[in-house]
């Protein structure tokens, strides 16, 4: 079965041929029918997109950044997850300065997500982002090492 194609299933979020975030995101933030009609339409896409990148490389580790990786079960099919975390208050700065974010976008984004706690308490790792982008560099490269040396262990 073909999927319905987005500028039938949201009348004016496609202009131009290209979907329009803005308009998109307005027709979905407090419609969950239409939250989850979206998913139904994008998700199969994102799996097929991910599945066909890792045939094509011959990267011995990819990464994949996944926002909703807890909640669409996709952490299923990681062998490693790692969660970058901050502090709420570092979390809220960040997030309310994306251009066209609301405060009801906000709430309505963090509604439909894990808390931080349990994504850190789900991650085999965890780096912290609220020191800084050096601090949180250091922390990759020893994740890295780390994933490296079991690499390297079980081959």
């Amino acid at each position: 079965m073909t999927p319905m194609p987005p500028s039938r299933a949201f009348p004016g979020a496609v202009k131009d041929g290209a979907v329009d975030r803005a308009a998109l995101s307005a027709l979905v933030v407090n419609d969950p029918a239409a939250l989850k009609m979206l998913e139904t339409l994008v998700h199969p896409l994102v799996v097929m997109e991910r599945d066909d990148f890792l045939r094509a490389t011959g990267a011995p580790i990819v990464l994949f950044d996944v926002p909703l990786l807890f909640e669409t079960g996709a952490d299923a099919g990681m062998d490693a997850i790692v969660v970058a975390s901050a502090p709420d208050a570092v979390q809220r700065q960040r997030v309310l300065a994306r251009p066209g974010m609301t405060e009801e976008k906000f709430q309505a984004l963090k509604a439909r997500q894990f808390s931080d706690a349990q994504k850190r308490q789900q991650a085999h790792y965890v780096v912290m982002t609220d020191k800084g982008l050096d601090h949180a560099r250091q922390q990759v490269k020893m994740i890295l090492a780390d994933i490296r040396t079991k690499l390297n262990r079980d081959a």
